[in-house]
C-alpha cells in the first residue's frame, strides 16, 4: 500500500510537472485526462472546511493548513535519481475534510518555491479534462475546468500492517 501511494504522488508530480516551462501564469493547461481530480471550487471548500474544523476542534490554535515538498524528496522516495528532470521543484499537499468528515488531500504543483529561503512560492492550478477524485463516486470525464490532483486514500485502509509508521 505504501508503494502504490508513493507510485500515486510521483504520478501526481509527473502530471503536475509536465508543464511547459514558458508558461508563467498560475493557471496551467494539463497534458493529459487527470485521473485522480477534483474540481477548485469543491477543493477549496473542502481546504476551508477541514480550517474551520481544526480551529474549532484546537482551541484557537492554527491549524496545519499544507505542507510544502521538495521535488527532489518525492523522487527519492520513489527511488529515483535526484537529477530526474522536472519543470517544478516543489509541490504543495493541501488538507482537506468533505461533508462527511472524511479527510481528504490535495496535490498541486508549485512555481518559485524555496523552502530553505523561505520563499512559499505559488500554487499552480491546473486546467483541462479531469475525471473525479478517489473519493467521489461519480468517476466521469468532467469538462475542462480548474482543478487540484485528489489522492484521498487515508489510513488506516491504505496503510500497511507492520510498518513502523503505522502503529
Amino acid at each position: 500500500m505504501k508503494n502504490s501511494l508513493l507510485t500515486i504522488l510521483f504520478l501526481a508530480l509527473i502530471i503536475g510537472c509536465s508543464q511547459p516551462k514558458e508558461e508563467t501564469d498560475t493557471e496551467k493547461k494539463a497534458p493529459a485526462v487527470a485521473e485522480y481530480a477534483l474540481d477548485l471550487d469543491s477543493a477549496v471548500y473542502y481546504i476551508h472546511r477541514y480550517d474551520s474544523v481544526s480551529k474549532a476542534n484546537l482551541q484557537g490554535s492554527i491549524p496545519i493548513k499544507a505542507f510544502t515538498i521538495r521535488a527532489a524528496d518525492l523522487l527519492q522516495a520513489l527511488g529515483l535519481p535526484e537529477k530526474t528532470p522536472v519543470n517544478y521543484t516543489h509541490a504543495r499537499v493541501y488538507l482537506g475534510m468533505d461533508k462527511n468528515n472524511q479527510f481528504r488531500l490535495f496535490f498541486t504543483p508549485v512555481e518559485g518555491a524555496s523552502i530553505k529561503n523561505g520563499i512559499a512560492g505559488q500554487d499552480v492550478i491546473l486546467k483541462g479534462p479531469h475525471k473525479h477524485g478517489l473519493a467521489d463516486a461519480d468517476n466521469s470525464l468532467a469538462t475542462d475546468g480548474s482543478y487540484v490532483l485528489d489522492f484521498t486514500a487515508p489510513c488506516p485502509n491504505t496503510c500497511p500492517n507492520g510498518s513502523p509508521l503505522n502503529q
